[in-house]
């Protein structure tokens, strides 16, 4: 798979599986019919603590146990260097053309705590303090910023990364719905990103093709080339979700 153009320097995506055998079988298809280059998978299936059914054809970054999240690259240009592999939790550095992206791929169960992820992040984000950086997860998390939910307490702790880091959220709390299943719909899967203008994103979006997961499938396109629109940032301020924001120029 060759680079595109400048219109579109990188396709990823986000998808959570919600351990679906149907929906794991049906990725390769995904990836050939849309020609992402990278997705995170969250909550992927396995059959006794292993995955199975992931075409050889495409690069698999997971834990050898039980693995919670994950990334999959079908582009044979991009390098890639590891980062940390762990159950919930996958960071890779990727090198597109000249350029390199700190990729973090995250899911965070309902049944558990944010602060061991969280504090993953943290030190990912300290590390590579001034590297491009790209979020994708299921924090489990609701925000007015990124649905048309009111903040609870997971959704603070996420405020709080994101003020910490000076994150920006590519999340468009209008989007569709990104989870629909039988306790109700809800949007809890997030891009963030680091160092990275919001004018090289050229499209975010919500799918609404069938997944076979209750989730459907988070959408990112960039470019290579920086445009000379104005950068909108938010900011959040306080939990209550007041919002400060910037243009910058």
């Amino acid at each position: 798979m060759a680079f595109r153009n400048n219109s579109c320097f990188l396709s990823c995506g986000h998808l959570n599986l919600n351990h679906c055998r149907r929906a794991n079988v049906q990725l390769p298809q995904v990836f050939i019919r849309f020609n992402y280059d990278i997705v995170s998978v969250n909550n992927l299936y396995f059959w006794e603590s292993k995955v199975t059914e992931f075409p050889t054809g495409i690069r698999k970054y997971f834990h050898d146990y039980k693995p919670l999240a994950v990334f999959l690259i079908s582009n044979p240009d991009i390098e890639v260097f590891p980062l940390k592999i762990l159950k919930t939790l996958v960071a890779i550095e990727i090198k597109v053309s000249v350029e390199k992206f700190l990729m973090i791929s995250v899911y965070c169960p309902p049944s558990e705590e944010l602060g061991e992820n969280i504090n993953e992040i943290i030190t990912l984000l300290l590390r590579f303090s001034q590297e491009k950086i790209l979020i994708f997860g299921d924090f489990d998390a609701k925000s007015s910023i990124w649905g048309p939910r009111n903040t609870d307490k997971r959704g603070n702790i996420v405020h709080d990364l994101i003020n910490q880091f000076d994150l920006v959220v590519i999340n468009d709390r209008d989007s569709l719905t990104l989870f629909n299943g039988p306790c109700g719909i809800n949007w809890i899967d997030i891009m963030m990103v680091k160092n990275i203008g919001v004018d090289r994103i050229t499209e975010w979006k919500i799918s609404d093709r069938i997944t076979l997961s209750d989730h459907q499938i988070m959408e990112l396109k960039g470019t290579g080339t920086f445009s000379t629109k104005k950068i909108v940032k938010i900011s959040v301020v306080n939990e209550r979700d007041f919002f400060q924001v910037n243009i910058i120029y």
